[in-house]
């Protein structure tokens, strides 16, 4: 666990699991990779296996392994400037409809922790299953401060 404040702190980093990086830098922009809970708890689909309180939970503990790649990335989240989209795909039985409420977890985890600079634009996607069977995957596009910028104090 990494202690960011008083109140609030991440667990460790996920490693990748395959031949990729976890972000991807493009000069002030960063691309992270799809990340999960990475918990065997939250396996299976809306609708069926899961209900949203249980997915909602799932997509919390997405964004806080999100959060746990860029302070590693980055040393230090004060240097985001703010989440520009963020993507959630959800395994879902065709007809369930609780998409948007459930992405809540993931946008509300992301505001927790960086205030007004976690809130994005989204995306929301059901889709028939997903990676080791999870019931959630998110990704973002996050900018950072430049080195300029924060050389000048720009960043909080």
């Amino acid at each position: 666990m990494n202690q960011i404040n008083n109140e609030n702190t991440l667990p460790d980093p996920p490693k990748p699991l395959a031949l990729y990086e976890s972000v991807g830098d493009a000069g002030g922009l960063l691309y992270t990779c799809g990340t999960t809970a990475r918990d065997p708890a939250y396996k299976g689909s809306l609708g069926m296996e899961m209900d949203l309180a249980k997915g909602k939970e799932a997509a919390a503990k997405a964004a806080l392994n999100l959060l746990a790649i860029l302070n590693h990335h980055l040393g230090d989240l004060s240097l985001i400037e703010k989440v520009i989209k963020l993507n959630v795909y959800i395994a879902a039985e065709k007809s369930w409809l609780g998409h948007s409420e459930l992405a809540n977890g993931a946008s509300e985890t992301l505001h927790k922790y960086l205030g007004e600079r976690g809130t994005h634009a989204r995306t929301t996607i059901g889709v028939s299953c997903l990676p080791g069977g999870t019931c959630v995957e998110i990704e973002a596009v996050v900018k950072v401060f430049q080195k300029e910028d924060a050389k000048k104090g720009v960043n909080p």
